[in-house]
C-alpha cells in the first residue's frame, strides 16, 4: 500500500477548499435568484380630481395598486376590534388604508420637516378603508382581496373637502404584515371651484422606513 505523504494531504486539502468554494458560489447564486424571483413588489399610484362649482369642494381620489412582483399579494384582515398594523408608532386600521391630513401652517411656525407622526402643522382629517367592498360579513369581516402578479386595481374615494393643501398616506398590508408592508405619502391641493389638480404618479413603493 502506498504511503500517504505530506504532498498528498496538501493536495487533498486544496481540493476540499475548491469544492467548498464552488458550493458556496452555487448557494449564493441560487439564493440571489430565488430572492429576486420570489420578491414581492407593489406599485402605488395616486390621482386627484376636484369638481368645480361645489363648496365644500367635491374631490375624487383614486388609488391605483399594481402587483409588480412574482407573488400573489393578499391583504391582511385586522383582528376583531384591533389594528392591521401597530408597531407603537405606526397604527394602521385597515389592510388597504388611506389617511388624510390637512396642512395648516401657522405664520409663526418654524417647522421645516413636516413629520407625518409629530408635526403640529398637520391636522387629522379621516382614515378610510379602501377594501371595504371586499369585506366578507359572513366570516367576521374577513378581507377577501388578493392580487395576482401583474394585476391592477383602482379604488375611487369621493370626499367633500375644504380648499387647502392635504397629505394622503396610502398603506397596503399583506398577510405577512412585517414583510408585506408598503406605504406612500403624497400631497395634493383642493381648490375652490378650480381646475383638476394634476395627477401624481408614484413609483414602486418600499417599506415604511425607506419611503416615509
Amino acid at each position: 500500500m502506498r504511503a500517504i505523504t505530506y504532498n498528498n494531504i496538501k493536495d487533498f486539502v486544496e481540493l476540499l477548499k475548491d469544492v467548498a468554494l464552488i458550493l458556496a458560489s452555487a448557494w449564493a447564486v441560487w439564493r440571489f435568484r430565488k430572492e429576486r424571483t420570489y420578491e414581492a413588489a407593489l406599485e402605488i399610484g395616486f390621482n386627484t380630481t376636484t369638481v368645480a362649482g361645489c363648496n365644500p369642494s367635491t374631490t375624487f381620489l383614486e388609488v391605483v395598486l399594481t402587483n409588480r412582483g412574482k407573488l400573489m399579494l393578499q391583504a391582511r384582515t385586522p383582528p376583531e376590534g384591533g389594528l392591521a398594523f401597530n408597531d407603537g408608532v405606526e397604527r394602521v386600521r385597515y389592510g388597504g388604508d388611506l389617511k388624510l391630513k390637512r396642512l395648516n401652517i401657522a405664520p409663526s411656525s418654524a417647522e421645516v420637516h413636516l413629520d407625518w407622526f409629530s408635526s403640529k402643522s398637520l391636522r387629522d382629517v379621516c382614515e378610510i378603508n379602501l377594501l371595504s367592498e371586499y369585506e366578507n360579513l359572513q366570516e367576521g369581516k374577513r378581507i377577501d382581496f388578493w392580487m395576482e402578479p401583474g394585476e391592477v386595481y383602482r379604488f375611487g374615494v369621493p370626499l367633500c373637502l375644504e380648499p387647502g393643501t392635504y397629505l394622503a398616506k396610502i398603506t397596503f398590508i399583506g398577510a405577512k404584515s412585517i414583510e408585506d408592508f408598503w406605504s406612500r405619502i403624497v400631497a395634493f391641493e383642493v381648490k375652490a371651484g378650480g381646475p383638476p389638480f394634476p395627477s401624481t404618479p408614484l413609483g414602486p413603493a418600499g417599506t415604511e422606513g425607506a419611503q416615509s
